[in-house]
């Protein structure tokens, strides 16, 4: 398991995931690991965290995971989410977390997801 936590103000940087990933795997004695897990504190696809014009750097170190899963709500899955799959050379997962469907609970936690907005990101192309 690979963690770090930070915490910032703004928009992540360009560039600023990849370089943090490779640095991560070349300090990593072999063998790797077969699956990867990125959780970045946000939402992978979110254009403030992730973009797109940047996801050329991820073509270096996607080669030796057969899977890679990263975190995202619901509604920032779409078109970004296509582009990053065509670039891996293994399965895209998904994580999405729907903390309730209890309708008081829901729209007290305001993560603005409803199980009606939920449910189509569970059916979204699945392969290329």
């Amino acid at each position: 398991m690979i963690c770090g936590a930070t915490t910032l103000d703004g928009p992540t940087p360009a560039g600023a995931l990849p370089i943090q990933l490779a640095r991560v795997l070349e300090d990593m004695e072999p063998p790797l690991p077969t699956r990867l897990k990125l959780y970045n504190a946000s939402n992978f696809f979110d254009r403030r965290a992730c973009r797109s014009k940047t996801f050329h750097a991820w073509r270096s170190w996607r080669a030796p995971f057969a899977a890679i899963t990263v975190e995202s709500h619901a509604s920032t899955i779409g078109p970004l989410t296509l582009e990053f799959r065509a670039l891996l050379s293994g399965r895209l997962e998904v994580a999405v977390g729907l903390e309730t469907i209890h309708p008081i609970a829901i729209e007290h936690l305001n993560k603005r997801l409803e199980l009606s907005r939920f449910d189509p990101r569970g059916r979204f192309p699945r392969s290329p």
